[in-house]
């Protein structure tokens, strides 16, 4: 992806945030490269809405520099940092037309009408509403006045486009469709983008790198298949997608390889952790979609028996949750055979997965 010419970096250095005696946001460092688009992710209360509008300038952080290209905007007011902003209640005008609602910005700065007018009509015809100019907002489904909130967002050219939760308020189709359309506009447009959001498949789908967030931390940066894929902590791992886990304890660690006792009573070989020794109670923790029913004629996996207590048919795969023992439950995720080849509830079952596929951490303990 080019970034356009006028997209700017973001990066923060040591900010930090208060609320009276509560930390919102510690000590979070970052950089963001120009055309770069960036999710702040966590749950609620986490640091990344405030970390968001320490950026936009509606916050000020009590410690640290945030700088947008070689700028220092540290008290800098929102209106001087020439940004966009969509926000989760679109905030559009009720009494304005689509067109006078995008053209807002426009008209602030005091540009002539017939430049206001071409501008304009570039943004709609970007969000595929450019017959849309004379309606109210309330005229408009909610994936259109999300689309007219973007293009508010954009018509003023900004130098960093911020996004808080914009798809929130959408149904789970619409929101997956909207998902495409801003990526793709995000990309043809070229601006730098932060937005903040909670739904996994949403960072995922949209975004270049994720930051994960907790207690107002950065715990993890990557890119989706990374964050995915290689989690760096218990928490990391569960709050991203779903995860088995099952208990054990290290038996050896030798070099690369450690091999742990889990609750069934089996030994199983995985990858060696850092900060992990023998005797450590420790969590094996694995995709659904890394292990495979019935691994017959597949010699590079690991094999667990079991019993399938329980299957899950959502139309494109089914979860099948098998009992290995020991109070212990993996869900597997398989494609939808032929409904005839479903096994029978209380079947033996085996399950296969790659060693390299299940990470382990230490223990986490219950809360």
């Amino acid at each position: 992806m080019s970034a356009a010419a006028d997209a700017a970096g973001v990066r923060l250095t040591g900010v930090k945030k208060w609320y009276g005696q509560v930390p919102a946001v510690r000590d979070v460092s970052l950089g963001i490269e120009p055309g770069e688009m960036v999710c702040l992710l966590g749950p609620s209360g986490c640091g990344k809405t405030t970390t968001l509008r320490m950026v936009a300038g509606l916050e000020n952080p009590d410690a640290g520099e945030i700088r947008i290209g070689s700028t220092l905007v540290n008290g800098l007011a929102p209106w001087k940092r020439n940004l966009g902003m969509v926000f989760q209640n679109y905030a559009l005008f009720p009494h304005m037309t689509v067109f006078e609602n995008v053209a807002f910005g426009l008209n602030m700065r005091r540009l002539p009408a017939a430049e206001v007018r071409r501008q304009v009509d570039a943004a709609m015809a970007q969000v595929r509403l450019a017959a849309f100019g004379e309606r109210r907002p309330s005229e408009l489904s909610g994936g259109q006045r999300q689309r007219i909130a973007l293009a508010r967002a954009i018509v003023t050219k900004p130098s960093v486009l911020l996004l808080d939760e914009p798809l929130a308020a959408l149904d789970k189709k619409l929101r997956e469709q909207m998902q495409v359309e801003i990526k793709q506009l995000q990309r043809q447009v070229g601006v730098t983008t932060i937005f903040v959001t909670h739904d996994q498949e949403e960072a995922l789908t949209l975004s270049d790198r994720i930051v994960v967030m907790d207690e107002g931390r950065i715990v993890q940066i990557g890119t989706p298949s990374e964050v995915y894929e290689r989690p760096r902590s218990r928490f990391v791992s569960d709050f991203i997608g779903f995860t088995n886990s099952v208990s054990g304890r290290v038996n050896s660690i030798d070099g690369a390889f450690t091999r742990v006792t889990i609750a069934s009573g089996q030994v199983v070989t995985v990858p060696s952790g850092a900060g992990i020794a023998a005797g450590d109670a420790v969590d094996l923790v694995i995709r659904p979609e890394k292990i495979v029913v019935d691994p017959t004629g597949l010699v590079d996996r690991s094999v667990i028996p079991g019993t399938l207590a329980h299957m899950v048919y959502t139309g494109a795969v089914t979860y099948y949750h098998v009992d290995i023992g020991g109070g212990a439950i993996l869900i597997a995720m398989a494609p939808n055979p032929d409904l005839h080849d479903l096994p029978a509830l209380g079947s033996p079952v085996a399950l296969g997965f790659k060693p390299d596929n299940m990470l382990i951490f230490p223990r986490r303990a219950e809360s």
